[in-house]
């Protein structure tokens, strides 16, 4: 149709922040802490059509008007705690990873639900917590 429009993944603008510090307490281990946090303009949608979505009883989109809202936008937070021991053969690493450390919500998506004949939004992962065990030869 000749008309420019943003894509899903214009959120305008990302800020991303990573530091970590590794603290030697013998000549064999090593405690590490690290942070990366992400800050960026929400997704793109396109506007559900509500009437029309009623009447056929499912998610319909105002094409015309595709990647015109944008969703509210993405914080995220990632934490690692580890632990690592160092032999003349080979190292093992025991690590505890949050995943959005936060639980900030954030939004993923909108869909139409006809049951209750309403927009609903869906969300991305809450805080996940990673215990791991690793070694390496």
């Amino acid at each position: 149709d000749g008309i420019l429009r943003n894509t899903r993944f214009n959120g305008n603008f990302n800020f991303s922040f990573t530091a970590g510090k590794e603290y030697h307490w013998n000549k064999n281990r090593t405690f590490g802490l690290n942070i990366k946090t992400t800050y960026s303009g929400g997704f793109r949608e396109t506007p559900i059509d509500v009437a029309r979505s009623i009447e056929l009883g499912e998610t319909e989109y105002i094409e015309s008007q595709a990647f015109s809202n944008r969703a509210p936008n993405y914080f995220r937070t990632d934490v690692r705690v580890s632990i690592k021991r160092n032999r003349p053969k080979s190292t093992s690493t025991l690590s505890l990873d949050l995943l959005n450390a936060t639980n900030h919500q954030n939004q993923a998506g909108q869909y139409f639900d006809p049951q209750a004949g309403e927009i609903k939004k869906w969300y991305q992962m809450p805080l996940v917590p990673v215990l791991a065990y690793r070694i390496e030869f």
